[in-house]
């Protein structure tokens, strides 16, 4: 029961991501502007995919810790083993920022976690 609902999990955030993207998007665009000029005809398009990384990442530490279950954070490890190799091959020089925001969705899952369940 628990992988099924752990794969269930994975879809979830595997669908939501691109939708919660716009948010931690205006994050990620207010800590590095955009470039206008750079990359192909004009888009910098390793922006929408460093943006979903980052989306995914918080997802998985916040979904997993909150409402995971055997094994979450083994489960954690692995899934957020992809969005480690895009950052170390694609955006290294603003890891922090990934760092970050896998922070705060693991402690938001947290202390989602610790609330009474009624």
């Amino acid at each position: 029961m628990s992988v099924s609902r752990n794969i269930i999990i994975l879809i979830f955030i595997l669908l939501v991501a691109p939708l919660l993207g716009k948010y931690i998007g205006q994050l990620y665009i207010s800590f590095f502007p955009i470039d206008v000029g750079a990359g192909f005809f004009g888009f910098d398009l390793d922006t929408p995919l460093s943006i979903y990384v980052a989306t995914y990442t918080s997802l998985v530490t916040l979904v997993f810790t909150a409402w995971g279950l055997g094994k979450k954070y083994w489960w954690m490890g692995v899934l957020l083993v992809p969005a480690l190799a895009f950052v170390l091959y694609f955006d290294l020089a603003r890891i922090w920022f990934y760092i970050l925001v896998g922070l705060v969705g693991w402690a938001i899952g947290y202390g989602i976690s610790k609330l009474p369940a009624k």
